[in-house]
């Protein structure tokens, strides 16, 4: 049989026929149960049947760099976990023509859960009863779409490093770069979320999906963006504890709000100071939970979503902050706007702030055209960069500054050499010193053993930071062996039998 799906026609097996997706209204709930179809068209593929009217053509994802840090705290020290990014993406696909960025695993029953397109999620419901052939109930559930009404949510930085950025004051030096060797840049980028984004989750692993999902569908966004091309990577997840964040900054008239421009100049300073931490990323975004409020002339206004300094990529103001409210991957497009920023695009139909230097404005570009540096909905252009924004995010890209976006800069361990998971080329008592950088002359505590793909790190020393920390052992390294023959490695926190690729059941 053929089935039509966008310009494509795929021939489905598995079935003699499809039939009509089951679609229920439940007390004003959408219920679906996805169906996952394999196509015969040359270089194969994926169809994910949600309902009669959307199907999906899937395309594999990939996000997360090769060795992706996790980092968390115990007793207020920074604990390192490396993680295999292309584990972590295994099931992650995307849909360019309907946007969507969704997990999907076939395993005992289709499950999908993420982004079906820009106005829509999906979530499984564990609890509800399957289809007589075994499907599993899904729901699908509105994306709130709040446009932010406070067009100020960027800030130009230090004026010494507008210097550095537009060319030196009083001269016609340029810092410009005019020839770069490839055609795509992938901006390295690191996250951090603070106590009230992660309250939501249940556990760590449920953070990296979300904001891996995420991070595919802003990626999504940055399609249009040529000459380069811009892909984000994610390479590292911080969760922060509330002592590490004094640089959220409460609106002193309203402390119900966080200030979102006192938050990110106290996010850059706490940036700046633990440089060793966040050094190697191209920018560093703070995804929070809290409500973002703005100040203007004594008015107290929480229309803002976010708030970021421009052109800054690969500097020391490399940073962002935006709301989110997971799960509802309200987010997606503040992050967006908001890197959009960093990487140098002013709002359309701005001139540019940067007076008599040679930087593009946005003049031809009208604000009323509702691309993404605007905060009109109106069509599909919401989803997309205007000519304006692109030649901007060119510019930047052509910087000496910027020159950080054509390197890999953070890869911080041994893999960086080799082709294998990071637990393979590192001994336990590296990963203890990887996993806690600012403790001295950590090493393994072997005589506490491996239990659950989790050791004890420690010190001779009597220092205060010197107490016994867990560390849950990096992918690939070696938890336990049967007869001396089959071996088990630690794959996201599970002791599972060696072999080429994974599930997602640990070994009884």
């Amino acid at each position: 049989m053929r089935m039509q799906v966008g310009d494509h026609t795929y021939r489905l097996i598995a079935l003699l026929h499809i039939v009509a997706a089951v679609f229920t209204q439940e007390n004003g709930r959408r219920i679906v149960y996805p169906e996952l179809f394999r196509s015969r068209e040359a270089g194969g593929g994926r169809i994910l049947k949600i309902t009669d009217d959307i199907l999906l053509k899937l395309k594999k994802s990939s996000v997360f760099s090769r060795e992706f840090l996790v980092r968390t705290y115990s007793d207020g020290i920074p604990m390192h976990t490396y993680m295999s990014g292309p584990y972590l993406e295994d099931d992650l696909y995307h849909d360019e023509a309907s946007m969507a960025s969704v997990t999907v695993s076939d395993e005992s029953g289709v499950k999908v859960e993420g982004i079906v397109n820009p106005k829509m999620r999906i979530v499984p419901l564990r609890m509800q009863e399957r289809t007589e052939d075994g499907r599993i109930a899904h729901e699908l559930i509105d994306i709130p779409d709040d446009p932010a009404g406070d067009h100020g949510d960027y800030d130009l930085a230090a004026p010494k490093l507008i210097r550095a950025l537009t060319g030196a004051v009083g001269t016609n030096q340029s810092t410009k770069v005019t020839e770069r060797s490839t055609d795509t840049v992938y901006p390295e980028l690191f996250v951090v979320v603070d106590t009230a984004f992660a309250a939501v989750f249940s556990s760590n692993d449920k953070i990296i999906k979300y904001v891996g999902i995420s991070i595919n569908a802003m990626n999504l966004r940055y399609l249009g963006v040529t000459d380069p091309k811009v892909k984000h990577r994610l390479v590292g997840l911080e969760v922060t504890t509330t002592q590490q964040e004094w640089f959220l900054r409460r609106v002193t008239m309203d402390p119900r709000y966080v200030h979102a421009q006192g938050t990110l100049a106290s996010f850059q300073t706490y940036i700046t100071q633990n440089s060793q931490l966040y050094g190697n990323a191209d920018l560093v975004y703070l995804l929070t939970g809290q409500d973002l409020a703005t100040v203007k002339n004594y008015q107290v206004s929480n229309r803002s979503g976010g708030y970021a300094y421009i052109r800054t990529v690969c500097t020391v103001n490399k940073v962002g902050v935006g709301e989110d409210r997971p799960p509802t991957f309200k987010g997606v497009h503040v992050m967006a706007h908001e890197v959009g920023h960093i990487l140098g695009c002013l709002h359309d139909g701005e001139s540019s702030p940067y007076g008599y230097q040679d930087i593009p404005g946005s003049e031809n570009c009208p604000f009323t055209d509702g691309y993404m540096m605007s905060y009109l909905r109106k069509d599909k252009n919401t989803y997309k960069f205007s000519d304006c924004s692109i030649t901007q995010m060119r510019e930047t890209a052509r910087l000496q500054t910027a020159t950080c976006l054509y390197r890999k800069n953070y890869v911080s361990t041994t893999l960086k050499k080799y082709n294998y998971l990071p637990g393979e080329m590192m001994t336990r008592t590296q990963q203890c010193q990887y996993a806690f950088p600012t403790v001295r002359n950590t090493h393994y505590m072997e005589r506490f053993g491996v239990q659950d793909c989790s050791i004890m790190c420690g010190t001779s020393s009597k220092q205060p930071d010197s107490a016994l920390k867990v560390l849950y052992l990096s992918d690939g390294t070696e938890c336990k062996s049967r007869n001396g023959r089959k071996k088990y490695n630690c794959i996201n926190g599970l002791c599972m039998k060696k072999r080429k690729s994974y599930g997602y059941d640990a070994v009884p």
